[in-house]
């Protein structure tokens, strides 16, 4: 992992986490002020608890169950009749979310689970995000379903049809992908026709959802792989690669690979496309693993360039969408 690119990343995250904590403040004690009834309670409960705490210390197994009782009925009685006061006041349970940025870590960047401690999906996808920083992860934020302009198709009735069917199953996919039944999708296309815009919006979408995407044009996710696959087979180290890289292309819950055909092939590339098709879909079974690819390239010239092997598993693993009309970017100038 890139030292300086992580001690980074928990510098903002202890900023982050700093900033919430001081809103928390703010906000309980102007709602302190508004109800100064919550104040008393609050000090109610940190009494109860302090005493709690220190009667449990050698008591015996009888006593430790009276004293657990006890607790469990008065600090309820208490949480309560604090919830009654602010649903009265119209104060409803979110009254504090926005403190935070990621309410599941509340801006820690790390959540527990059980005896475990794991990185949050928001701390996974900044250090995606810093480590891959020149993938074109900030023009990926600049597209959004919102901002796609049916009007660039208006004197072409047949492509403005094929890509509202296409937008149609992009946010199909979305509204599946958290129950895992998506399935991947192919978008194949001359250039300029849309295919990297849309991957974009569904990246966003996928993101606001809590799970992690990774965005890399094949030459590059060859590359990373080509990379680790030196240094392994020569056992040794690279002080600027991280396995990360390598091991995200894997494990993230949506990969989105653009442009394939525009890298120089080789057999080696041959098994490391098979390798991550096949590993991707084997995972797909136990967790959220799906794959978008972008391609200007048709069906029989995946076949034709990639072998039978790789066709045969794209064709049957991935929903195939075919863009259709003239080069968008051509109309903008």
């Amino acid at each position: 992992m890139n030292k300086n690119i992580i001690s980074q990343l928990n510098i903002e995250y202890a900023q982050k986490k700093d900033l919430a904590e001081s809103r928390l403040i703010f906000l309980k004690e102007e709602l302190e002020k508004k109800l100064p009834e919550i104040k008393l309670i609050s000090k109610e409960l940190a009494s109860l608890t302090l005493n709690y705490c220190k009667n449990i210390v050698g008591a015996d197994e009888t006593y430790s169950s009276q004293l657990n009782a006890e607790y469990r009925d008065a600090s309820s009685n208490l949480i309560s009749k604090k919830n009654k006061i602010l649903k009265d006041a119209g104060i409803d349970d979110g009254y504090y979310d926005s403190c935070y940025e990621c309410l599941v870590c509340k801006d820690s960047g790390y959540i527990s689970i059980g005896n475990r401690v794991k990185e949050c999906k928001c701390y996974t996808q900044k250090k995606l995000e810093a480590l891959f920083g020149k993938s074109n992860f900030p023009l990926l934020k600049a597209q959004t379903f919102e901002k796609f302009d049916i009007s660039l198709y208006s004197d072409d009735e047949a492509a403005k049809k094929n890509i509202l069917e296409i937008k149609a199953e992009c946010e199909k996919f979305v509204s599946k992908f958290t129950s895992g039944a998506s399935k991947n999708l192919l978008f194949s296309g001359s250039p300029g026709l849309g295919k990297t815009f849309l991957s974009g919006c569904i990246a966003n979408e996928i993101i606001e959802l809590g799970f992690s995407v990774l965005y890399l044009p094949a030459s590059e996710m060859l590359n990373i792989m080509s990379r680790h696959n030196f240094f392994q087979f020569n056992d040794g180290v690279n002080n600027e690669y991280d396995d990360f890289k390598y091991n995200f292309i894997f494990d993230c819950n949506l990969l989105i690979i653009d442009d394939l055909g525009t890298e120089v092939i080789s057999e080696s590339k041959y098994s490391s496309i098979l390798s991550v098709l096949d590993s991707r879909f084997a995972a797909d079974s136990a967790r959220i693993c799906k794959t978008i690819i972008s391609t200007n390239l048709g069906i029989s010239d995946i076949f034709e360039r990639y072998t039978e092997r790789v066709g045969s598993r794209i064709v049957g693993n991935f929903d195939i969408l075919g863009f259709r009309g003239d080069d968008l970017r051509l109309k903008r100038r």
